[in-house]
C-alpha cells in the first residue's frame, strides 16, 4: 500500500484493478473510488496520464484520499457500459459500495482538483444527504429495471419500418453517413439501409448506403497509404479523423464493403475492402496464434506524415489482446472475402482464427471468455458467445461440413442456461454472480448485443429446422421492442435482426457431397452473391437424409444447388453460373 510520506518520489497514481481486495480497502479506509475508464489506444487518456495524472496534488491526493481503480474499456465492457460518461477517459468518484457520486470524461488538472474538493466535501460533511440521494437513486433504478423487465411487444414489419424512419431521418445527405460530428462509420445502418432497399426496390436507401460507401472509401477516415479505417471523425465530412484503428470496426466495414461491392458493383468497394485485408493481415495478425490484435494506437505523427516518409517510421503500437467477439466479426468477414473475393486463402486465415480463439477462450459449461492475454478472462458474457456462434455459423456454410454448427448451438445452450431471462425473453449481458462488486449487480439487456445474438439464435434455427432456437430469438427481439424507439438510427442492428426475423430467408441449398469441388463451387457462387437475408446450408444426402427430408428434397441429381424462399423452391441447379438465376426464380 502507498506511504504517503514517499509522495516526493511517486511518479504515478498507485492504480488498483477492479478487485475485491480494493473494494474492501475503499470499505475499510472509508474512502471514495476513483475509476479511471481508459483504452490502449485513445489518445486524450494518454494526455490526461501525462498531465493530468502527474500533477504533483493531483497524485498525492489520488492515493492518499481515493482508491484508485483503472480498468481497460476493451477488456471489461461490463464495467464501460455500466459507467461510461460519454467516452474516454472516463473519470468518475465512486462510494465505496460502487454508487457513482461524480465524474466527468478528460478533467484537466484545475477541473479534476475542484471536483475532488466538492465530492469530499459532500463525501465528508454532508453523509446522511448523500446516503438518501443514493437510496433514491437505487429505488428508482431498480423500478425502471422491473419494468423494462415486465414489459415486451410484438415484432411486425412496422418495427422494421420504424427504424428505416429513423435512418432516413439521421442520413447525411452532404457528407454521407449518418448522424452529426463525431461521427462514425455505423456499418449496421449501411447494412440495413442496403438490405430493405434490395428487398423493396427503394433507390433511396440504396443511394443512402451508396453515397455513405463512398463518402467514407475517398474521406480521411480511410487511411489512403496503410489502408484501414479509423474510428471516427470528429467532423461531419469524414476528414478530421481520431487516429485509433479497431480491430471491431474495420472487421464489420470489411463485411460491409463486400456487400456494397457485391450489390452495387463498384471498383472503389472492391479496392477499400482488399485495403482493409491488407492492412489487418499485414498489422494486427499474430503470426503465432493465428488469431488479430485488438487495435493500434492513435499515433498522430505517424499518420499525418506524407507517405514515402511513413515508409521508414515504425507502425503505431498494437494492442496484443485477443477479443473473443472483435476476432469472430473478422472472421465472418474473411470467409465472405474468401468466396466474394474467390480467394481461399482467407478461408484458410478465418480458419486459423477460429480455432485459436475456441482453443484459447472456450471454457467448458461457462462458454467463450472475453478475452486472453496469456490466460483466457472473463467467461459468458453475452456478445462473445452470439458472435463466436455466428463466426462458427460462417465457418459451416463456407466449407459445408464439419461440427461448427454442433458447436454453436453449444454455445447457445450455454447462452439459454446462464443468460436468458426465462420471463420475457431477451438476454442479460453478463452471468449472475452474487459476489458481483457495484453496478456488476445489475444485468443489462443490451439492445445491440441482444439484436446479435437472436440473429445468431435465428440461424441456428433455420439451418437445422429446429424451433426452440427461433423461437428464443424473437422472444429475445420482443423483449426490446418497448424500448428500441429511443435508440433512433443506432437501432439499426435491431432493425437488421428484425427484418431477417419477420421475412422469409433466401435458403440457398447444396445437396451431395460437401467435399466435391462442384459442391464447393455452388456453395462459393450462393456465397458470393449478396441478399441481406441469406442463409447457406449444405446437406450430404448420405449423412443427413433426415435433413434433406425435412427440407422436402431429393438426394438426386447431385451436387445440385436450390434456392428456397417461403413456399417457393427453385429447380436444381448444377452449374454455379446458374445460380443467380435459381435465386431470381423464387420471388423476394
Amino acid at each position: 500500500m502507498f506511504d504517503a510520506q514517499e509522495d516526493q518520489v511517486l511518479i504515478e497514481i498507485p492504480w488498483r484493478q477492479w478487485t475485491v481486495d480494493a473494494f474492501r480497502q475503499a470499505r475499510d479506509s472509508d474512502r471514495p473510488i476513483l475509476l479511471s475508464i481508459n483504452s490502449t489506444w485513445c489518445h486524450w487518456c494518454r494526455v490526461m496520464d501525462e498531465s493530468t495524472f502527474r500533477d504533483a496534488e493531483v497524485l498525492r491526493r489520488a492515493s492518499t484520499e481515493l482508491v484508485p481503480i483503472r480498468v481497460d474499456a476493451d477488456r471489461r465492457p461490463d464495467i464501460n457500459n455500466r459507467y461510461n460518461l460519454g467516452g474516454w477517459p472516463t473519470t468518475a468518484f465512486l462510494t465505496p459500495q460502487g454508487d457513482l457520486l461524480a465524474g466527468e470524461t478528460f478533467m484537466p488538472t484545475e477541473e479534476f482538483l475542484a471536483v475532488l474538493d466538492e465530492v469530499m466535501s459532500f463525501y465528508r460533511d454532508r453523509r446522511d444527504e448523500l446516503e438518501k440521494r443514493l437510496e433514491r437513486r437505487r429505488s428508482r433504478r431498480g423500478r425502471i429495471s422491473e419494468l423494462r423487465h415486465r414489459l415486451r411487444g410484438d415484432v411486425t414489419p412496422d418495427t422494421v419500418d420504424t427504424v428505416v424512419d429513423a435512418l432516413r431521418k439521421a442520413y447525411d445527405a452532404e457528407h454521407g453517413g449518418f448522424g452529426t460530428a463525431p461521427k462514425f462509420p455505423l456499418p449496421e445502418a449501411i447494412e440495413l439501409a442496403m438490405a430493405v432497399g434490395q428487398a423493396t426496390r427503394d433507390d433511396s436507401l440504396l443511394d443512402m448506403a451508396r453515397s455513405s460507401l463512398r463518402a467514407m472509401a475517398e474521406g480521411a477516415i480511410y487511411d489512403q497509404v496503410d489502408g484501414g479505417f479509423f474510428r471516427y471523425s470528429t467532423s461531419s465530412g469524414w476528414d478530421a479523423p481520431h487516429y485509433e484503428k479497431l480491430l471491431n470496426s474495420n472487421a464489420r466495414l470489411l463485411s460491409t464493403y463486400l456487400h456494397g461491392a457485391e450489390l452495387f458493383g463498384e471498383a472503389l468497394f472492391w479496392q477499400t475492402a482488399r485495403g482493409i485485408l491488407t492492412y489487418l493481415e499485414a498489422n494486427l495478425r499474430d503470426d503465432e496464434s493465428g488469431a488479430f490484435a485488438g487495435s493500434a494506437d492513435a499515433d498522430e505523427d505517424y499518420y499525418q506524415m506524407r507517405p514515402e516518409v511513413r515508409r521508414f517510421r515504425r507502425m503505431p503500437r498494437v494492442d496484443p489482446t485477443l477479443f473473443t467477439d472483435w476476432n469472430a466479426m473478422l472472421v465472418c468477414a474473411l470467409f465472405e472475402a474468401a468466396a466474394a473475393l474467390h480467394k481461399p486463402y482467407y478461408a484458410d486465415l478465418a480458419l486459423e482464427a477460429l480455432e485459436a480463439i475456441w482453443s484459447r477462450n472456450f471454457v467448458p459449461e461457462a462458454g467463450m471468455a472475453h478475452y486472453h492475454d496469456g490466460s483466457p478472462h472473463l467467461p459468458g458474457m453475452l456478445s462473445d458467445q452470439a458472435w463466436m456462434g455466428h463466426a462458427l455459423i460462417a465457418a459451416q456454410s463456407y466449407l459445408g461440413r464439419g461440427n461448427y454448427l454442433a458447436r454453436a448451438g453449444e454455445l447457445l445452450s450455454i447462452m439459454q442456461a446462464r443468460l436468458l431471462d426465462p420471463d420475457t425473453g431477451g438476454f442479460y449481458d453478463i452471468p449472475y454472480d452474487p459476489a458481483a462488486l457495484g453496478r456488476l449487480q445489475e444485468r443489462l439487456k443490451l439492445l445491440p448485443e441482444n439484436s446479435v445474438a437472436a440473429e445468431m439464435a435465428l440461424q441456428l434455427g433455420r439451418l437445422t429446422g429446429n424451433d426452440e432456437p427461433q423461437e428464443t430469438a424473437m422472444g429475445a427481439l420482443e423483449a426490446l421492442v418497448p424500448f428500441y424507439r429511443a435508440y433512433h438510427h443506432h437501432a439499426a442492428p435491431y432493425g437488421l435482426a428484425a427484418y431477417r426475423l419477420v421475412h422469409p430467408a433466401l435458403h440457398l441449398v447444396v445437396v451431395g457431397d460437401p467435399t466435391s469441388d462442384v459442391a464447393s463451387r455452388l456453395r462459393t457462387a450462393a456465397l458470393a452473391i449478396y441478399d441481406g437475408n441469406r442463409l447457406v446450408e449444405s446437406v450430404d444426402p448420405d449423412v443427413a437424409p433426415d435433413r434433406l427430408r425435412q427440407l422436402g428434397l431429393g438426394p438426386r441429381p447431385a451436387p445440385a444447388l436450390y434456392a428456397r424462399r417461403g413456399a417457393y423452391t427453385s429447380p436444381p441447379v448444377q452449374d454455379p453460373a446458374e445460380v443467380r438465376a435459381a435465386i431470381e426464380a423464387v420471388p423476394a
